[in-house]
């Protein structure tokens, strides 16, 4: 597969990182309209580089946009056009209705287009799905310290966003209540929010994003009938506490802990690269689809339509 990196900046620089651990993958050409990032990437990577992407369409088959989210759906309608196989950057676009005209594009055009969300291919998320029954109680701290990067979107749309994706996967439902508060800090945009959802199923999230913060941190705790489960996402661990009944105990349940750490521990991009190979290449893919990365991006914005209400 002959792919096209449009975007060399933060993230374009981790893509590029691990394309070359990916089998079936050349990347054939790196895009960014500074020219100075292009080439210096370019001359780094021995990859051909240019400013535009548009005098190159027949030299490759297949697009990551890494590009600010205001140029994602201009970007990718015209890929998409050109037939080419599209991996978008979070959030997917900046409205809904944006990504549901790429939706439509790529199923008229046959053409793959998914949606870079990694923390779905983090082993820790994939055996803490196997547990879930009913959250009763969620709660994110997702914190980073400030980067010059992202500065278009507000820290919704550039660290939320994660949260609220697994949210649905957890949850599958849409939520019936949001509030929320924000506060720019460091930039023009919201550098740090908190966000109060509620679901129809009685489940209530309470979720913190911050770009400001003097640590880094990704964890999620859930709490359901009977059991406790604390993920640490950046480091890849997952326990879970589970009540035992206990007759000889006062009534009281033992407390039965399990402890998971994977084998050995696995990049969420480059498993994400993958599944967009496969997905290109006619195998079957845990890609997200445009589709499935919609319900998320309705939250982002109804957290930030939340913020104008508080």
């Amino acid at each position: 597969m002959r792919l096209a990196l449009i975007g060399i900046g933060h993230q374009g620089r981790h893509h590029l990182k691990f394309l070359r651990e990916v089998e079936g993958v050349s990347p054939a050409y790196l895009i960014d309209i500074a020219s100075e990032k292009a080439a210096a990437a370019g001359e780094e990577y021995k990859i051909p580089f240019d400013t535009s992407f548009a005098q190159h369409l027949s030299e490759f088959d297949a697009a990551i946009l890494a590009v600010p989210t205001s140029a994602h759906f201009r970007i990718a309608s015209e890929l998409i056009r050109a037939g080419k196989h599209v991996l978008i950057e979070k959030p997917v676009t900046a409205t809904v209705e944006e990504a549901e005209e790429l939706m439509k594009l790529s199923a008229e055009h046959s053409v793959v287009a998914q949606v870079g969300l990694p923390e779905r291919f983090n082993p820790i998320v994939r055996k803490a799905g196997e547990q879930i029954t009913k959250p009763l109680f969620i709660e994110a701290h997702r914190l980073g310290v400030f980067s010059p990067r992202s500065l278009d979107i507000d820290v919704v749309l550039d660290l939320m966003i994660h949260d609220l994706d697994l949210l649905h996967l957890f949850m599958n439902e849409e939520p019936s209540q949001i509030e929320a508060v924000g506060i720019p800090i460091l930039s023009h945009q919201i550098d740090i929010a908190n966000a109060r959802i509620k679901f129809p199923g009685k489940c209530v999230v309470n979720l913190t994003a911050s770009r400001v913060s003097s640590k880094r941190m990704r964890k999620m705790r859930l709490f359901q009938a009977n059991s406790y489960l604390s993920l640490d996402l950046a480091q890849q661990s997952f326990s879970q506490y589970l009540l035992r009944p206990n007759l000889c105990n006062a009534g009281f349940p033992d407390i039965d802990r399990q402890e998971y750490h994977p084998a050995e521990q696995t990049h969420p991009l480059r498993e994400e690269l993958i599944a967009f190979r496969d997905a290109v290449s006619g195998r079957p893919s845990a890609g997200v689809s445009i589709e499935r990365a919609i319900p998320s991006l309705r939250m982002a914005l109804g957290v930030k339509q939340a913020f104008l209400l508080s």
